[in-house]
């Protein structure tokens, strides 16, 4: 289970490192390692747009149920949280303040990953039960 923690967050920063140098991310790395190596992109292409929109929430949630899960277990409380968690962090982008855009699509994508990530991980415990 820790792999799908890992495995999405690595993904993630490598698409966010080598197509997105305008993320803050990115700009500490290229930062301390004194180096930048980016692939310009045209965002004008809509695969790109969903990948750069949607694919990176996805990973991100896929990761953050993931370890949840693996932490805590699977139970009303931790699928509650996991859902509560994705609905605050999205919805705090409204605020001015807040870097980030408010995308309802965002939320569809974050919790279809996780009820994926939570239906993966209860197949699992049923198999290592039989």
């Amino acid at each position: 289970m820790l792999l799908g923690v890992i495995i999405p967050l690595l993904v993630g920063m490598m698409i966010y490192y080598l197509f997105f140098p305008e993320v803050i991310f990115v700009k500490t790395i290229d930062r301390l390692l004194g180096i930048s190596f980016h692939v310009p992109l045209k965002t004008q292409i809509i695969y790109l747009k969903v990948v750069r929109w949607y694919f990176l929430d996805i990973l991100w949630a896929v990761a953050f149920t993931a370890l949840v899960l693996a932490l805590f277990g699977i139970n009303k409380t931790t699928v509650s949280c996991i859902v509560s968690f994705e609905l605050i962090m999205e919805t705090i982008q409204i605020a001015p303040s807040v870097k980030g855009t408010f995308d309802v699509c965002d939320i569809f994508f974050e919790l279809i990953a996780s009820v994926l990530v939570i239906y993966l991980y209860k197949r699992r415990m049923r198999n290592e039960k039989d």
